[in-house]
């Protein structure tokens, strides 16, 4: 049986993957990484790389991809399929690390519950804000994770010096996702990686911005599913 490593992204855990791994998990060998303890992305990356001995598909969202793509170089014998979503890992413009130095700021002050609730409306799309479930999912999933896991996270992505300069090594299989109506995603860097990475291809899926897993989680795994069987 094939194994799937999924990998969450900042302040994500294995409820971001609840509603995909149904789909999943009678044909794959299922493993979430644990990335609460993530405060250097490559450091992480090679730690995990070392334990891989057999053949593997990783799929990282968010930060997951930034740490998903930093495995890679450390196991691509090992590694089948690549799948990055939300994400376009490399060099983060200064305005995004002012941005997340303010978060950092925010949640040092004790306003950690503004900072979850700015996140959700920030990086859910219009069609799904309204939904309470959703709402309750994720920042539940957040709540759970906690502060101090939030600041350590936000550090380890302003402070990752790889800056994927290598694209064209990637000699696997990658499938590129984006929500279709994510604000946050680098649009520029996810198209040179298309353009870099020799067997890369693109999905956008449709009723969804940043948490793809979560807002729409059945059509995501079906892109996936069929990308993973025909590629």
């Amino acid at each position: 049986m094939k194994k799937i490593i999924f990998i969450p992204g900042l302040l994500g855990n294995e409820a971001l993957w609840q509603p995909l791994l149904h789909e999943f998990k009678n044909n794959y060998d299922i493993q979430i990484l644990n990335v609460s303890t993530c405060e250097d992305i490559g450091k992480f990356a090679q730690q995990y790389s070392l334990t891989i001995q057999q053949d593997v598909i990783l799929i990282g969202f968010s930060m997951g991809a930034w740490i998903a793509l930093s495995m890679y170089f450390g196991m691509a014998k090992y590694c089948n399929k690549l799948i990055l979503i939300s994400s376009a890992p490399g060099h983060l413009k200064h305005s995004t690390k002012e941005l997340f130095s303010g978060y950092i700021q925010q949640i040092t002050q004790g306003e950690f519950e503004t900072f979850i609730n700015k996140d959700y409306e920030v990086d859910v799309s219009p069609e799904n804000k309204t939904n309470p479930h959703l709402k309750r999912q994720l920042c539940a999933m957040m709540r759970k994770e906690g502060p101090q896991v939030a600041i350590k996270q936000l550090k380890a992505l302003m402070h990752c010096e790889n800056q994927f300069n290598r694209l064209n090594e990637v000699s696997c299989p990658t499938l590129l996702i984006r929500g279709e109506k994510d604000k946050n995603i680098n649009i520029q860097r996810q198209a040179l990686m298309l353009a870099e990475i020799p067997k890369a291809e693109i999905r956008i899926i449709p009723n969804s911005a940043h948490y793809v897993p979560l807002e729409n989680p059945e059509i995501l795994a079906s892109v996936m599913e069929n990308w993973l069987e025909g590629s």
